[in-house]
């Protein structure tokens, strides 16, 4: 569970909290048909060939920018629209902030869509700031997620650097759903 948000750890553990409250999780499933509902038993049929009963179906598949209405338009895009330490497009006339906004990344100088408002909030200042004439920049965005599952409240800060020349430290206290891992990147 949550693979972009947190270690692998950290989203067994998460699912382990989901499935003592007794929701099944099923991962790596797609919902291909909903039949019934109206009063009706509700089924889903998954992408595994399986069909399952149920009363609510949650569906998790992310956030992705619309971004299809540029095409054509000159405005530079890859996942979401590229934008530069103040928030400008390739085009100087046009700014970009928030979930359609991809920008750099703090920690990695790597360009995601960081869909969070913290972050869209800062873009939008300094997108706002530099339409009137004013030159604030962006030190990038940085990773942040908090999530309530059920009850048990998760959050991780920054770029989960757990590779292979990397340090890192993981705190588990399975029992009591306690979790806290760190990591850095050694360079020379």
């Amino acid at each position: 569970m949550v693979p972009r948000m947190m270690t692998l750890g950290a989203g067994t553990m998460i699912k382990k909290w989901v499935e003592a409250k007794g929701v099944r999780v099923l991962t790596n499933a797609r919902v291909e048909a909903i039949e019934g509902g109206d009063g009706a038993v509700m089924r889903a049929r998954l992408s595994t060939g399986e069909v399952i009963e149920c009363d609510l179906i949650i569906a998790a598949a992310g956030v992705r920018p619309n971004i299809g209405f540029l095409s054509g338009s000159g405005i530079a895009t890859d996942v979401g629209v590229l934008v530069d330490e103040r928030m400008q497009t390739n085009d100087p006339a046009v700014f970009a902030a928030g979930d359609v906004a991809e920008g750099i990344e703090f920690s990695t100088g790597k360009r995601l869509v960081n869909a969070i408002q913290p972050n869209a909030a800062d873009q939008a200042r300094i997108a706002g700031l530099n339409m009137v004439g004013k030159t604030p920049t962006s030190q990038g965005a940085m990773a942040i997620n908090v999530l309530d599952t059920l009850g048990l409240i998760s959050s991780s800060f920054g770029a989960w650097e757990g590779v292979e020349g990397g340090q890192s430290v993981e705190l588990v206290d399975e029992a009591q759903f306690r979790y806290s891992a760190s990591s850095s990147r050694t360079t020379c």
